[in-house]
């Protein structure tokens, strides 16, 4: 266990400034450009960092291993830390790019935190492994925001400044927590099947689809949030006092999702998780009182939560283990770039066509998740269910 745990302490680390660039970067690049449409832009070029990254990053593990990976990420998310920390108080936008894009590498390397805890619990604990590492950045849901709202004063951007400073420590406590970290060496084995056929597969293209439609529509809701509450005149501190109960959402209910997956399946959680997700959608149309949305976003954090945590279980059990390198790598690709859009089109769809309509064309989102989801367990059955319903990893 004691390499899933300092793998938490490294999420936690992770999620932290996430959860800190979720509530600083929108408000400040729009303190900066004076431009609405360019109020997501800054976390639309992270999420574009990692994008380009997630390649590389498991290429560079397969050879050298996670750890080695981990380190180089570590290194690079503290690097940007210092850049936006200097970015942001000399006011320059396009310096404060190149900072969170470097938060952007970071993240390209971590987002196979869970993957690495999955390998090292092996068969037995896999179910449990990536719920605990996610479960590390529960605390994160109230350290970010609550840290970032500590921090700003009213000194315009350069009061955002202090914000990465510290970020900056927690990244480095992180870095240490990397050291002790053992995973297993990369092994040769049976090469992995062409990308084109994993694609094709429906045990790939389901669980996939669910994953992209979680993060884009968790992605979109978030990013465009602060620029609602902001317009309905609600303080800075309003919106992160509700970022934190959606990153609560998005993280608490890991542990208890690992053991509906060990009890259920893979398949209803996922389908949960986009039911929470459409009724979020739903709630947010309806009304957009503070707390109509802090309700909302919380369901949407525990929706995200079973969508993603579900799709990670299916995905490491339907495929066979020389399949599993390039399967993560597409999987996360394939997110990374759903985010990057919704992430650079939520400033724009926001002045465009506003919240409420954002909203109506995620509750279709989440229909269609579940609608597939149907298709899978009926066509592929539930690689995380012995009997019947269990599918076959080389299928």
């Amino acid at each position: 266990m004691t390499p899933i745990l300092l793998l938490a302490v490294c999420q936690a680390a992770l999620m932290m400034g996430q959860s800190l660039t979720l509530v600083v970067a929108p408000v400040a690049t729009l303190a900066m450009t004076g431009n609405a449409w360019l109020a997501t832009s800054a976390i639309a070029v992270q999420f574009g960092a990692t994008l380009s990254t997630v390649f590389p990053a498991a290429a560079l593990m397969r050879r050298h291993g996670r750890r080695a990976g981990f380190v180089a990420g570590a290194l690079a998310g503290m690097a940007g830390s210092a850049v936006a920390a200097l970015a942001l108080h000399r006011g320059s936008f396009w310096m404060f790019c190149v900072g969170l894009s470097l938060h952007g590498v970071l993240n390209g390397f971590a987002t196979y935190y869970r993957f690495a805890a999955i390998d090292a619990a092996g068969v037995r604990h896999r179910s449990k492994a990536a719920p605990i590492v996610l479960f590390g950045g529960a605390g994160a849901a109230f350290a970010g925001p609550a840290f970032a709202s500590w921090m700003v004063d009213s000194s315009g951007t350069a009061g955002f400044a202090p914000t990465y400073v510290g970020l900056l420590a927690v990244q480095g406590l992180a870095l240490l927590a990397l050291w002790p970290l053992r995973l297993r060496a990369p092994q040769p084995g049976t090469p992995s099947r062409p990308w084109r056929r994993i694609v094709a597969r429906s045990a790939f293209a389901v669980p996939a689809f669910a994953a992209v439609t979680g993060f884009g529509t968790m992605t979109l809701l978030m990013t465009a949030m602060p620029l609602s509450l902001h317009a309905h005149h609600h303080s800075f501190a309003d919106t992160a006092f509700v970022m934190q109960w959606h990153l609560l959402g998005m993280f608490v209910p890991a542990l208890a999702c690992g053991a509906l997956i060990a009890r259920w399946g893979a398949t209803p959680v996922m389908a949960a998780g986009a039911a929470l997700i459409g009724a979020c959608a739903a709630l947010n149309v309806a009304t957009q009182s503070l707390w109509g949305t802090w309700l909302a976003m919380i369901l949407l954090g525990v929706g995200w939560n079973f969508l993603f945590l579900g799709s990670t279980a299916f995905l490491a059990s339907g495929h066979a283990p020389h399949d599993r390198p390039t399967t993560e790598a597409l999987n996360d690709f394939l997110v990374l770039f759903t985010i990057t859009l919704t992430a650079l089109g939520a400033g724009g769809m926001s002045a465009l066509w506003g919240w409420q309509a954002i909203n109506a064309g995620v509750i279709g989102a989440a229909a269609a998740v579940l609608a597939a989801i149907a298709w899978l367990r009926r066509r592929h059955g539930d690689p995380t269910l012995p009997g019947p319903l269990a599918a076959s990893p080389s299928s």
